[in-house]
């Protein structure tokens, strides 16, 4: 536990109302405030933050603080400070993310299959025991969408600390697409996630990643062929390789439980078949072109 005490005059105080049925009705505020000292968080763990105010004179006071496990509607007035508190449990939370966690990357497969290429800094790793990898595992949840926003495919494969592992567009995403008429183009989003965090520690499942279990050093690169045309007489078009890094993105809420409903929905859709993209292969393959 932790406390940092901060000026009133630092706090921005806004009423949004009142609590109904409480003698005396109490005021319902909103706080916002920059901390003066850093925090630091830790990926996975939620952090509960209450607003304290209590005076010794006058009406009553503020006081809210985190409930867990309190009835949510419970308030009271406690003398002898005369003081008002009430309990929510959603009161003050935030989720440390792992930095790096969310990534994704289009692919045009007009000239030919891409390649997904991902990799594990090892970030997770703890203990002392380094032939021991167990911890450091990390899941590559891919989750793939058209451009009508319908997602078409979701898998997962393990990834060791230090291991490089490959997926073909084409071969092992497209070919298993729930729509058998496949786009050309497609987003492909990854979350990593831990996996001694994930499912149990058991299989890497797409269906269960959450705020909770995503983690730190994954890495994500993608190779797509382009047509590049050539001025002369007459223009000549070849097939030219592009290979870049996943572009890294913010991940929210709604975000994340979109891309777990939407796995479990294609799943039933697919009679665990189509829509499940095949596991990764080991190595690093190069682009395909037509």
């Amino acid at each position: 536990m932790s406390s940092q005490t901060l000026p009133a005059a630092s706090v921005v105080t806004t009423q949004l109302g009142t609590v109904g049925n409480v003698t005396p009705t109490p005021n319902f505020y909103q706080f916002d405030a920059a901390l003066p000292a850093p925090f630091a968080v830790t990926a996975g763990v939620k952090y509960w933050f209450s607003a304290v105010s209590i005076q010794t004179s006058g009406s009553s006071a503020f006081y809210w603080t985190s409930g867990s496990g309190s009835d949510p509607a419970a308030v009271s007035i406690e003398p002898p400070e005369d003081r008002f508190r009430i309990f929510f449990d959603l009161a003050f939370s935030l989720f440390a993310v792992s930095p790096n966690a969310f990534q994704l990357k289009y692919f045009n497969t007009n000239y030919g299959s891409g390649q997904i290429i991902v990799s594990n800094a090892g970030s997770m790793s703890t203990g002392s025991n380094f032939a021991d990898d167990s911890s450091g595992t990390i899941c590559a949840n891919f989750y793939t969408f058209d451009p009508n926003e319908e997602m078409q495919t979701c898998c997962s494969c393990p990834v060791t600390p230090n291991g490089l592992s490959s997926l073909n567009v084409n071969e092992d995403i497209l070919a298993q697409n729930l729509i058998v008429n496949s786009s050309s183009a497609i987003t492909v989003k990854v979350l990593f996630t831990s996996k001694a965090g994930q499912n149990a520690g058991g299989v890497c499942d797409p269906t269960k990643a959450s705020a909770l279990n995503l983690a730190a050093g994954g890495l994500a690169w993608g190779t797509n062929l382009r047509g590049v045309t050539f001025q002369g007489s007459p223009p000549s078009t070849v097939n030219v390789v592009t290979e870049t890094n996943f572009s890294k993105a913010e991940l929210s809420a709604a975000e994340l439980s979109k891309l777990t409903t939407y796995c479990q929905y294609i799943r039933i859709l697919g009679s665990q078949v189509s829509g499940i993209c095949k596991s990764c292969a080991a190595g690093a393959r190069g682009a395909i072109g037509q």
